[in-house]
């Protein structure tokens, strides 16, 4: 038997959520596609934490895994079918995002009675940012789906119109070194 022909597995980087907890849930279908994209053998590959686990074939992961560790090696047995398999490895880093805390609604009074009113809401930015960061943008969207996307940015946050009353705004707290964000509505 030969060795199974694979492509040689990336280290992977994901931005961590909110809670910053430096885990994060990986689905391996991603490093299956990788090993085995244009090879014509049908391969078999299994996930382990430890080198000794990959040699024995004990302690398989499940194929949606959490890493308990950050960085986390994960090593990758790749079998052929043949007696002859390959273990290869890479590794998972979850990269923070933003320390940021929860904004107080601000509230203004309504003078004329029409339900609009003009907003700074650039005024939130000091609840949420009370630590100083480096590297960081921070950004307004009226949508979550418009901040995920990163369209349709409110102009001038700091002389703003509500559009509904009440009406949520959503901020986007981004490092610019990571590409890493906190999103806060």
């Amino acid at each position: 038997g030969t060795n199974p022909i694979f492509n040689q597995l990336t280290d992977w980087f994901v931005c961590d959520d909110i809670a910053n907890d430096g885990s994060e849930l990986f689905d391996l279908n991603v490093k299956i596609d990788e090993v085995s994209e244009g090879t014509t053998e049908a391969l078999d590959v299994t996930f382990y934490t430890t080198l000794s686990d990959a040699e024995n074939g004990t302690n398989v992961l499940p194929i949606q895994y959490a890493n308990t560790v950050n960085p986390q090696t994960i090593f990758v047995v790749i079998d052929n079918g043949t007696i002859c398999n390959s273990i290869t490895s890479f590794e998972l880093n979850v990269i923070q995002v933003p320390e940021v805390n929860l904004s107080v609604p601000i509230i203004m009074c309504d003078d004329n009675y029409d339900g609009i009113v003009e907003f700074d809401i650039t005024q939130s930015e000091f609840e949420i940012l009370d630590v100083r960061q480096d590297n960081i943008t921070v950004t307004y969207f009226e949508t979550m789906d418009d901040l995920e996307a990163d369209i349709n940015a409110i102009q001038n946050p700091s002389d703003y119109n509500n559009i509904s009353n009440p009406q949520t705004v959503f901020i986007k707290v981004n490092n610019t070194i990571s590409n890493c964000y906190a999103a806060v509505p």
